[in-house]
């Protein structure tokens, strides 16, 4: 009995929402963006692409780069991790003897 009534019920309804939300390519609405062109300032600089910023990745891709294939960018590599190690142990020796005094 509840399906009997409910059915032409849904059935109209669908096809009335389906006439309605269907896309229509003839007409145009215009929806207002979001973004206010008018309060961007186009002035500002600080944003802006700006080739110094690129002077210091540059040089370190080109070191990177050229490390690969010169011997003696090789040697200072590993000559300055070798450094930096030793300092480094240096530094747990002495944080270890600070950590029991």
């Amino acid at each position: 009995m509840f399906t009997k009534s409910f059915f032409p019920v849904l059935l109209f309804a669908f096809l009335g929402f389906h006439k309605t939300f269907a896309q229509d390519s003839l007409i145009q609405n215009t929806i207002q963006d979001s973004a206010n062109i008018s309060k961007l300032n186009i002035e500002d600089k600080t944003h802006q692409f700006s080739y110094k910023k690129l002077i210091v990745p540059a040089s370190f891709i080109s070191y990177g780069l050229a490390s690969l294939s010169i011997k003696e960018l090789k040697q200072l590599n590993s000559s300055t991790k070798d450094e930096s190690y030793e300092v480094f142990l240096h530094f747990r020796k002495l944080a270890k003897k600070l950590e029991y005094e």
